[in-house]
């Protein structure tokens, strides 16, 4: 049993008196107790998980629950049994290809029954899966496939993904692809139909022995998702807010999964009886802001409000059971005291997204109110010959995610890239996200990237990219300050060159809504760019003297920013 185990069952045990004595000298022991007892639970269902892997827990709901519904999608209802069938015959049409477990299969498939059950088609072999997000295009795209290392990718239905493939195409040599949802017809050039593999395979069992070899250390996919513990998934092809209550009245929803915009987007709807009708217990998810908390409670009435924290590659989880407005856990020296990973809040450095060190070079946590990076202890058990590597990069992208030595030599801790913010008791807000990469739309913007994309147009010398805030928007919108090439200007052909530019090789998320001319480039002693300033002084017009543009969607340009356009836009649909 655990240190806070123990302390958790002796509390349970403990006389009313002592439990008002313990509330007296620390009022928010309550909290800690509660989440406590959250933790012995997720801890619980952790070790569980850990017996076998996620497709052999499908396969055992399959042999117990064969008719019982797994996935609704669009009015249409799909049992354990019928994508068991459609799992076992992609593995057996992959079984084929030149693959043996451990190997990665790529996927780039929408949010569709099919996803579901290629994927688990490929943990029937004991292949690894690397997930492509369906939004991108172009140089990301291709980055993001030959990523993967994989000699395999399998690509969803729809005119979109078919057509983002094929501007690509050619610089995916050695990448064999195979499209779903072409039916009789014929695939483009340089690609190979899914669909007729699928119609001549057969919907036999896969012997679990094939994947024998694989253990719970092995990889199951590059880009994570959650797992299912047998409750029926209601899934959705694109998120709707019109109809997202009716569908959970429809279908008797229970529990909702969110991010931060999702709220944003219902509250914006004509209020209906749905709104309260349901039977939602509890919404678990990230990314709402202390603004809407109360009106989502007043409106929705939703019995429990899980947020939460935490990262991929990252080595903690943070969770708000308390159901206080807009924090995302609890950091309190009770927890942290008995935690055998311990998390910190620290001073840091803007520009390089890293602690600032003490006169010793240890890290400086901060104190109540003041923004800290967000850094936590890796646990030993991952860490391999001194270091941690929860990326596939680089051993330098792995290492400019660790804080070694940061309170005694020897410790290594992961760098979040995250400010949060602790409140008197021990309540945890996100406050803001430094270094290469700003949300905007619920997705991750990489700086770099979205740089290298505008750097491709020939009267762009350099293009420094940050995310600034917009009242009413979570997260952070893109905004580009450029310098351009000798003897360029930015003029309309300009303008609309750099508009059809980024709209053809980003998704929509990632384009910048704004653009800030500058007469050189502002960068640091060692070459680097500075952001500091552009960040603080965004898209203000009486601060900027130096030309702003606005991405101009109507006219399909940006176009010139003047203060009686700004409000305008800015309550605009982003």
């Amino acid at each position: 049993m655990k240190l806070y185990e123990k302390i958790l069952a002796g509390a349970a045990g403990a006389t009313g008196a002592g439990v008002v004595a313990w509330r007296t000298m620390f009022p928010w022991i309550g909290y800690d107790l509660q989440l406590m007892s959250v933790g012995m639970k997720i801890f619980k269902v952790r070790n569980e998980a850990m017996t076998s892997m996620l497709v052999d827990k499908f396969e055992k709901h399959v042999v117990n629950n064969p008719k019982k519904p797994f996935i609704i999608f669009e009015d249409s209802v799909y049992t354990y049994e019928f994508v068991d069938q459609m799992a076992c015959k992609v593995a057996n049409v992959v079984k084929t290809w030149d693959v043996k477990p451990r190997d990665t299969v790529t996927m780039m498939i929408s949010n569709e029954p099919s996803f579901i059950w290629t994927f688990l088609g490929l943990q029937k072999l004991g292949l690894a899966t690397a997930f492509i997000n369906y939004n991108l295009k172009m140089n990301p795209l291709v980055h993001s496939i030959l990523a993967a290392n994989s000699k395999y990718l399998i690509v969803g239905e729809g005119q979109t993904l078919l057509e983002n493939i094929m501007d690509v195409r050619s610089e995916l040599s050695g990448v064999n692809i195979y499209v779903q949802g072409l039916g009789n017809n014929l695939p483009p050039n340089g690609l190979q139909s899914f669909d007729p593999l699928m119609l001549a395979a057969h919907s036999s069992g896969i012997d679990p022995r094939v994947r024998s070899e694989v253990t719970m250390e092995d990889i199951c996919c590059f880009i994570y998702t959650s797992g299912t513990t047998g409750a029926t998934i209601v899934l959705k092809r694109k998120f709707s807010a019109s109809q997202f209550w009716p569908d959970c009245c429809k279908y008797d929803v229970t529990v909702i999964q969110y991010i931060g915009e999702l709220f944003r987007y219902l509250l914006a709807q004509p209020p209906r009886k749905c709104d309260t009708e349901h039977k939602v217990r509890a919404a678990f998810g990230n990314g709402m802001r202390k603004d809407i908390w109360m009106d989502v409670n007043k409106r929705f009435k939703i019995p429990l409000i899980i947020e939460f924290f935490g990262a991929t590659e990252g080595t903690t989880l943070l969770l708000n059971t308390s159901n206080k407005p807009g924090a995302i856990g609890r950091l309190s020296p009770f927890l942290n005291a008995i935690d055998s990973d311990p998390k910190a809040l620290v001073k840091f450095d803007y520009g390089s997204a890293q602690p600032t060190r003490d006169k010793n070079g240890r890290c400086i946590k901060v104190d109540v109110g003041e923004p800290g990076l967000f850094i936590s202890k890796v646990p030993d058990n991952m860490i391999h010959n001194g270091t941690f590597t929860p990326y596939m990069s680089s051993k330098e992208a792995n290492e400019k995610k660790l804080v070694r030595n940061a309170f005694k030599d020897g410790d290594i801790y992961f760098n979040y890239g995250d400010l949060l913010v602790q409140d008197k008791d021990y309540f945890l807000y996100f406050k803001d996200r430094i270094g290469d990469t700003f949300r905007w739309k619920g997705e991750n913007v990489s700086t770099t990237e979205l740089a290298n994309v505008i750097t491709d147009l020939n009267f762009v010398q350099d293009a420094n990219v940050y995310g600034v805030t917009i009242p009413g928007h979570d997260g952070r919108a893109g905004m580009v300050a450029l310098t351009l090439n000798d003897g360029c200007n930015l003029g309309e052909k300009e303008l609309k060159e750099l508009y059809d530019h980024v709209k053809e090789s980003l998704p929509e998320y990632a384009q910048p809504l704004f653009v800030r001319l500058l007469d050189q480039a502002i960068i640091t002693g060692t070459f680097k760019q500075r952001k500091v300033e552009l960040v603080q002084e965004a898209y203000d017009l009486d601060k900027i003297k130096d030309a702003l543009y606005y991405r101009d969607v109507a006219n399909k340009t940006y176009s010139t920013l003047a203060k009686a356009d700004l409000p305008k836009f800015l309550t605009s649909k982003l």
